[in-house]
């Protein structure tokens, strides 16, 4: 991890962007990290860690390789693989679980990114 953040934070550096705005880039990604399953929008993230919405949304894709609202979405699904591999929840709990609020819009973000349905997932880990 630490070599990772030297890494970004000299890639970070050298495309302008400031100390302390990427140490603020590194608190949007961690508040994200915390609350993906909550409604999140870069004015309510730019707000969270008192950043300008700009700075937010062109810092986070040049230090972190994409963008806020892609990373969101990234942790949900990495949320509901973990809980789809318990067997416990359904797709639709799953769904309200990690943020989502309809099914059918889970569904095709997951199938897209993983090349198979939250129902098929869950059907292999019951």
């Amino acid at each position: 991890e630490i070599g990772v953040r030297l890494v970004g934070s000299e890639m970070c550096i050298e495309t302008g962007i400031s100390v302390e705005d990427y140490n603020a880039l590194l608190k949007a990604r961690e508040f994200i990290g915390e609350n993906f399953a909550h409604p999140l929008t870069i004015p309510i993230v730019a707000k969270a860690i008192a950043i300008n919405k700009q700075k937010l949304k062109d810092g986070f894709k040049r230090c972190f390789g994409v963008t806020v609202n892609d990373y969101v979405v990234e942790k949900r699904l990495e949320a509901a693989i973990r809980l789809l591999k318990t067997g416990k929840h359904t797709v639709q709990e799953v769904t309200w679980m990690v943020g989502y609020s309809h099914t059918g819009y889970f569904i095709e973000l997951f199938r897209k990114h993983y090349g198979i349905s939250p129902g098929e997932m869950l059907k292999n880990n019951r």
